[in-house]
């Protein structure tokens, strides 16, 4: 079930070019490859805590867009942040991270600020 949502997420970015659908589905692959790196620096637990949530949020399908709010609900899973800390070890990793971030935020606040995006 959770691959037919991702899958109506990549159709739906292809019909409509909804740059926020995307920004959703690959913040969703990229907490989803954090996650199975985390099985192994990790304890099992915090895996244990955020895959059904993870589950949670790719099999719920909405009818704007499959994955609408994705990004909202993503930021409970703690153990990805937990994990993203103990990789921003490495100095450039932790620099690569902060532009990253950087970046996504100016296009966050461009899309909010031109009404594309609400909240």
């Amino acid at each position: 079930m959770p691959w037919e949502v991702l899958g109506a997420s990549w159709e739906h970015i292809l019909r409509t070019g909804d740059v926020i659908e995307a920004f959703n589905l690959g913040l969703f692959l990229l907490f989803t490859i954090l996650l199975l790196l985390g099985l192994r620096r990790l304890p099992f637990a915090y895996t244990a805590f955020a895959a059904p949530q993870l589950l949670l949020i790719s099999g719920h399908e909405r009818m704007a867009s499959p994955l609408a709010a994705s990004s909202r609900y993503m930021l409970t899973l703690f153990p990805i942040f937990v994990l993203l800390a103990l990789l921003g070890r490495d100095r450039r990793l932790h620099y690569s991270y902060l532009i990253v971030s950087l970046l996504l935020l100016g296009f966050l606040l461009y899309a909010f600020l031109s009404g594309y995006w609400v909240a």
